[in-house]
């Protein structure tokens, strides 16, 4: 089964800020890194399952999964009926559980 990939607006804004913030390092790594995104992003409508629970994480029950890109950003996302939100990305030094409320 082929999920539907539906990525938050908060989502996008994340997106956005990591642009904008590697944007300094040149347009191309920022560009470079943003697809690299999008693609791990896509990647989940074929195998939903490949990210981890977070609650396996965390002493707290939550239907959230998460993956890593590039070992620098958590995409945090759950899985629908017949898609998959992506609800936000982080770099993985922000504190993702303060920001997702489980803590």
């Amino acid at each position: 089964m082929s999920y539907k990939i539906k990525i938050s607006p908060t989502a996008h804004e994340d997106i956005c800020g990591i642009y904008d913030y590697v944007l300094k390092d040149g347009e191309s790594i920022a560009l470079n890194q943003v697809d690299e995104i999008y693609e791990a992003l896509s990647n989940l409508s074929e195998f939903p399952l490949i990210g981890k629970e977070l609650s396996s994480y965390v002493a707290r029950k939550t239907d959230y999964r998460y993956i890593v890109i590039r070992k620098l950003y958590l995409a945090f996302y759950k899985i629908e009926i017949d898609e998959i939100k992506v609800l936000r990305i982080f770099r993985k030094d922000v504190d993702y559980l303060a920001k997702l409320r489980l803590k």
